[in-house]
This record gives structure tokens, C-alpha cells and sequence, in this order.
């Protein structure tokens, strides 16, 4: 931490999960903002951001973490919420991650991002930082398709939290197509992309099935063998 500081001069220094950092590094983050006694130099300035998750109040009361250093750094706190929360923000934030791997946030298909959207984030932001260059090292330079990202997210994970506020409950056909789009994507897995196969598995004619996909930006081929 000591070490740290001197090069956030004039920067953020930030720090994820403060409530898992030791004592000692505790009390190194105290002696930080003390006031200074006479012949001290004066740290470098510099903005300390950290992140607290639901349990840090449990913390706190534990004594896990230090209440005077929560005191120290609550100058100003910013409630963020979960990222299953935040789904209008997703494609902002999906495509800012892919340009810092490299790719263009516009490689990512339609399908891919409507899952993104869609999925329940158990894992936070975390979870998404880590599925994106997963989809991109599969993608290998091509769009990236449903059948890139995790396992996880082409299952269909729903949200864990079911609306109660009246205008947070949407249209009964948004549901159901949210619901045929995961399912498609579930067949089609479980065949290795096999249309003829999954087309009797659904009950559907060939045609039917290829509308479907086609209505749901949904590419079989993305998943394993060509149609028989």
C-alpha cells in the first residue's frame, strides 16, 4: 500500500473489497489521512475510491473491518447497483470491455448481447468482465455469437429478483420471447446445432424452426455440426 501511494499522485488509487485487506494494511490506510505533526512531508494527493459489497456492514460489526477507517473514507458514498439491476447499462459497458481486449464493441452479435441483457449476474460485474474475452478468444476475430459466451449465460440464468413495483412488469408476448429464445438456444446445444434434429425435437417443420432462429439472430451453425 506504501508503495502504492506515491505513484497516485494527482490520480484515483482504488481499492475493491477494503474488508478483506488485513489489519495492518488498516492501519497503513489510517495513518494516511492523520494530520500531519511537525517536520512530516505531506503524502502525495490523490482520491482513495474502495467498494463495499452487501456483507460490509457484517463487517464492520464484527470488527473484521475497523470502523474508524470506515468513518476516514465515507466522505462520499455512491450506492451502485447490482449489474442485473442495471441492464440498459450493459451495452455500454460490454462494449467498453471489448475495446480493451481489442475487439469493436459492433463485433458483438445481436443474439450474444440479448443474452447479456437478459442474464442474472450472480457474479456482478466480475462476472461479465470475465465472459467477454471468453467469448472473444472463441469468436477468434469473427462476431461473437450466443454460442461464444459461457455456458452459464447460454443456459439461461433469469433474474433472481422478480418484479413486484406495477411498472416494472412487462408485456406477456417480451416474456414469452425471452423465454423461446432461451429455449431455442438449449436445443440447439444439446443437438451441436442440428437443425434437422432439433426441428423434431421442437415439433417443427425445417422451415419453421429456421424462422424462428432467424427471428431470434440466432446462427445453429455457431453451435457445432452442420444440418443433415
Amino acid at each position: 500500500m506504501q508503495q502504492e501511494v506515491p505513484q497516485s499522485k494527482g490520480s484515483d488509487l482504488h481499492r475493491l473489497a477494503p474488508r478483506e485487506l488485513d489489519a495492518l494494511l488498516h492501519q497503513q490506510l489510517l495513518k494516511i489521512g492523520e494530520p500531519l505533526g511537525a517536520g512530516q512531508t505531506a503524502p502525495p494527493a490523490f482520491r482513495l475510491i474502495a467498494a463495499a459489497g452487501a456483507d460490509f456492514d457484517e463487517a464492520r460489526t464484527s470488527g473484521r473491518f475497523l470502523s474508524e477507517l470506515y468513518f476516514r473514507l465515507s466522505v462520499l458514498e455512491v450506492p451502485m447497483p447490482a449489474l442485473r439491476e442495471r441492464a440498459a447499462d450493459i451495452p455500454a459497458i460490454a462494449t467498453e470491455m471489448l475495446a480493451q481486449v481489442g475487439r469493436d464493441g459492433g463485433n458483438l452479435s445481436s443474439g450474444a448481447m440479448k443474452l447479456l441483457e437478459e442474464y442474472a449476474y450472480p457474479g456482478n460485474l466480475v462476472e461479465l468482465a470475465h465472459a467477454l474475452p471468453h467469448a472473444s478468444v472463441l469468436a477468434d476475430g469473427a462476431e461473437i455469437l450466443p454460442a461464444h459466451l459461457p455456458e452459464a449465460f447460454q443456459s439461461g440464468t433469469w433474474r433472481t429478483h422478480m418484479p413486484t413495483a406495477p411498472d416494472a412488469f412487462e408485456p406477456i408476448e417480451v416474456v414469452l420471447t425471452r423465454f423461446e429464445h432461451q429455449y431455442l438456444l438449449q436445443v440447439l446445444r444439446s443437438v451441436d446445432g442440428n437443425r434437422r434434429r432439433a426441428a423434431e425435437l421442437l415439433e417443427l417443420s425445417r422451415k419453421g424452426l429456421w424462422q424462428k432462429l432467424k427471428r431470434h439472430g440466432i446462427d445453429a451453425d455457431a453451435f457445432g455440426k452442420k444440418e443433415e
